[in-house]
């Protein structure tokens, strides 16, 4: 988006206590060295369930990395048998939407 660049580098899946969830860990930096990114950027993404669902609120965290990078963690429910998840980013006239396979687990 622009000059910032959004990366999902770690996708699971797991139960907690009975629940099946998806785990997305994602890094959001400026392709320019020592440029700044976009506080919207990450702010913006939403996630969905192969279904179309988003979560009503946001479950994970995120901060500040080294050299202006963002880090998230987000996870989101999902059904035994899903096979992927999409990522969405809608935002001042651009409109980007990503499959994200999900790993293959056993029910």
């Amino acid at each position: 988006m622009g000059n910032d660049v959004l990366r999902v580098y770690r996708v699971s899946v797991g139960t907690e206590d009975g629940v099946w969830a998806a785990e997305v860990a994602t890094v959001a930096y400026d392709r320019i060295p020592g440029g700044v990114v976009s506080g919207q950027l990450l702010d913006n993404m939403v996630l969905e369930d192969q279904r179309g669902l988003a979560p009503e609120h946001g479950l994970g965290g995120g901060g500040k990395g080294n050299f202006g990078a963002d880090y998230s963690l987000d996870y989101l429910p999902v059904e035994p048998g899903d096979t992927f998840l999409t990522l969405r980013y809608d935002r001042l006239g651009e409109h980007v939407a990503v499959e994200i396979p999900l790993p293959e687990v056993e029910p």
